[in-house]
């Protein structure tokens, strides 16, 4: 599974990659603070506080390129939808971190 699909990024932004540049800018910042909040919400075990942030982050990352964070994030949706609480914090965070290494090269890139 893809870490980051710049090719369908820049052709949500119109082909406009200076515009997906921009929006890179943006989502690194909030990369940092929605991954801390689903990573609070683990570790509490707070199921719709997990759900909510997961759900977030899913459809942000998804926005952002991010294919691999996204399907994470949904799984760890359905996980509390469920009443399971996702554990495996090391696992996203090595998600997250796989993405911004990603979007810090495309941003370097251009």
């Amino acid at each position: 599974m893809k870490v980051f699909d710049e090719k369908g990024l820049v052709e949500r932004m119109m082909g406009d990659r200076d515009l997906a540049l921009q929006m890179m800018g943006t989502f690194q910042e909030e990369l940092v603070e929605l991954h801390g909040k689903l990573d609070d919400a683990l570790h509490g075990g707070e199921l719709t506080q997990i759900q909510t942030s997961a759900h977030t982050l899913k459809g942000a990352s998804l926005n952002a390129g991010g294919v691999a964070l996204s399907h994470l994030c949904s799984e760890i949706e359905k996980k509390a939808k469920s009443g399971e609480v996702e554990s495996d914090t090391e696992l996203l965070k090595e998600k997250v971190d796989e993405l911004a290494l990603a979007i810090d090269q495309f941003r370097g890139d251009s």
